[in-house]
């Protein structure tokens, strides 16, 4: 849509918006988002245990504690601040908390790790699904391959009508 925005054919790229997000209201269940979800996991999950196994553990042997297991859920639109939520639930001795709001908009749901050295909390984000469509800022729109940012270890990928990062072990927030 940028290099058509660019060409001057707005009319054109808004009609392109207008049938993309109607396309993709008509895929968008929450079972269909579960099955999704429960499929990418496991795609992501080499490329967590290559970038995040080592440097958790060198940050554990630096102070550093593993504190919380951490569910992202879907963040709203103008939505700067995370708020978490302990569920009661605990993987092991470590809570499970539910992890709402944050920088950006369209993350349907996410997994991570919250860690504390200090007593100075981090949340640490490695698998995002985001529900809108995957925006030129990742390269993909018009054919040029999808880009990873500094922030994420591998390009973000599709299953229509989400898409998916695998964030790095220094990116929080």
């Amino acid at each position: 849509m940028g290099k058509i925005i660019a060409n001057g054919n707005l009319t054109h790229a808004f009609e392109l918006a207008k049938n993309e997000l109607a396309d993709q209201a008509g895929k968008f269940t929450p079972q269909r988002a579960a099955e999704a979800f429960a499929d990418n996991v496991a795609q992501a999950l080499p490329y967590v245990a290559s970038d995040w196994a080592p440097k958790l553990m060198a940050d554990m042997t630096s102070g550093t504690q593993m504190s919380s297991f951490l569910i992202f859920m879907p963040n709203i639109k103008g939505s700067k601040a995370s708020y978490s939520f302990k569920t009661g639930l605990k993987i092991g001795k470590k809570p499970v908390e539910f992890v709402f709001g944050g920088k950006g908009s369209g993350r349907m749901a996410g997994i991570g790790l919250q860690t504390t050295k200090n007593k100075k909390e981090t949340n640490r984000l490695f698998f995002r699904m985001d529900y809108h469509p995957l925006s030129d800022f990742h390269g993909n729109k018009m054919g040029t391959g999808a880009k990873a940012t500094h922030e994420e270890i591998v390009a973000p990928w599709e299953d229509s009508p989400f898409h998916f990062h695998v964030m790095k072990y220094e990116h929080s927030f």
